[in-house]
Formats: C-alpha cells, structure tokens, sequence
C-alpha cells in the first residue's frame, strides 16, 4: 500500500499550535519539536544532564518507548546517527533556562532530590511520560489550534525539515540535525560541523517565534 504523504505544517499552523499550548507546562516540549525536530520519544527521554549550558547543546541519546508485554521505558535512541548534539538557539536556550528554575521548584514542592538525570517532561513521581498521554495532549492542542484532524505529532518532525529545506539548509546539515540515516547521507554529514547547524537552526526559531508572537 502506498503511504499517504506528510503535508509539514504552514508558518500560520505552527504559530497557532505554539499559541495554543503557551502557558502549559509542556509548551517547551512544543518549541523542541519545532525547532529541533525531535522525535517524540526522543522528547520524553531528554534528561537535564543532556544540556550543556555552557557549549549551549544539547545531546539526543535516548528515548521513551511503549512495548508490548514490557511497558514504558527508556531505551538508547533507534540508531548510531540519531545520537546527535545540537546547538541550542538563544530564545531556546533561555525557555530552558526558566524552564528549569520552574521544575527545581516543583521538585522542591513535592520534597524530591533533584539530579541531573531527571527527565525534562518526566511526570510528578520522576517516571517517563507515556507517549500515549503526549498524544492525548497534542489532540486538544491541535483542536484547540484548529488544525486538521489529519495531523498528528510526527508531522512537527516534518515541518522543521520543510522549513529547513526552505531557508536553504544543505542535505547533509538537515540529516544530522534530524539524526537520519542510511547510506551515503550518514557519510556526507559526519563532519557538519556545530556552526552550520547553529546557523540553521536559528533561521527557524526566528520564523516560529515571529508567528507565535
């Protein structure tokens, strides 16, 4: 059977499901997706040890993962090339920042010790989120932004290509921002270097940030 294509998202979708999650705990987790391209399990395994605040990077080595028979768990990610570290954007950056300061104290609240190898959007008992609850958010995001019923979380994956692509990103840059794989691409984008990413990942955080303002 032939697969139904992947529309990506307009700039206008983007900024009306940015607005619709702001104010929500998750809404960094938006902003990562759509900057980043991030997998959704990949998302759910982010631990604050994989943020270097000096470099400004972040290291995707990891994700959560439903399986049958075993439940959720944290895994290492599906591929070599999907561990990868990305350059973080400055207004991502700094989202981060007062994201932590938020979660150090919800951590105090609830009389936890707070480590490193916490999960950025673990849940209040530090245990993985399920991804089929990320899914269950995204669903009334998407409602609440008014976005087809035909799109689902893997086209945020998609979007960040396409608006890659249209600022004019090299194949080998998006590849290794996206952690594809297969063949001659891995060859070709094994010596992009941080700056070309950087680069190009702040052309889209512009973009996004100018729709959701």
């Amino acid at each position: 059977m032939r697969r139904r294509d992947v529309v990506p998202l307009t700039a206008a979708e983007v900024g009306k499901l940015l607005k619709a999650v702001a104010g929500h705990r998750l809404r960094l987790l938006y902003w990562l997706a759509l900057i980043l391209g991030l997998r959704q399990g990949e998302l759910l395994g982010l631990q604050w040890g994989d943020i270097d605040w000096e470099k400004q990077t972040l290291r995707v080595a990891r994700q959560v993962q439903t399986i049958p028979k075993q439940g959720t768990t944290i895994t290492s990610t599906k591929s070599e090339t999907s561990v990868r570290l990305l350059p973080l954007p400055p207004a991502l950056l700094r989202a981060l920042r007062a994201y932590l300061t938020s979660e150090r104290e919800r951590c105090l609240e609830a009389g936890q010790v707070w480590t490193v190898e916490r999960l950025l959007f673990g849940t209040s008992k530090m245990t993985p989120m399920l991804p089929r609850n990320l899914v269950r958010h995204f669903y009334g995001a998407r409602t609440k932004a008014e976005l087809s019923e035909d799109v689902d979380f893997h086209h945020l994956r998609h979007t960040v290509g396409a608006a890659l692509v249209e600022a004019g990103v090299n194949e080998a840059t998006i590849a290794a921002i996206l952690g594809h794989s297969g063949g001659s691409v891995t060859r070709r984008y094994s010596h992009v270097s941080q700056g070309a990413m950087r680069t190009a990942l702040e052309q889209v955080e512009r973009v996004w940030m100018q729709q959701a303002a």
